[in-house]
């Protein structure tokens, strides 16, 4: 059970890329940073992360300072999160990996 805390930006190559390839289905992914931007659907890496077989987290504090409203996806499998929130996942998880650029 891993969290995959992804704050780089979603381009091809990129640590995202890595991220949403190694996710299992025990793990999690936190958007935070520019991560939060593969939200959008018109962003060219939405249809990768809806792929991801684990539970999706945004940061609202990132989304909000990005401009990026939080339906943006119009998808349920997006969870908003506060940083109380990630606290409380890092502690579920016992491996946190960090995705960065």
């Amino acid at each position: 059970m891993t969290l995959h805390i992804v704050s780089c930006n979603p381009q091809p190559g990129s640590g995202f890329d890595t991220a949403c390839q190694l996710a299992q289905k025990t793990d999690a992914l936190l958007l935070v940073g520019n991560g939060v931007y593969s939200l959008l659907p018109n962003h060219t890496s939405h249809a990768q992360l809806l792929a991801v077989n684990c539970p999706i987290y945004a940061l609202i504090d990132d989304l909000n300072a990005r401009g990026v409203p939080e339906a943006a996806t119009g998808s349920q499998m997006i969870h908003y999160v506060d940083y109380q929130e990630w606290v409380n996942l890092a502690a579920l998880h016992p491996q946190n990996v960090s995705w960065f650029d």
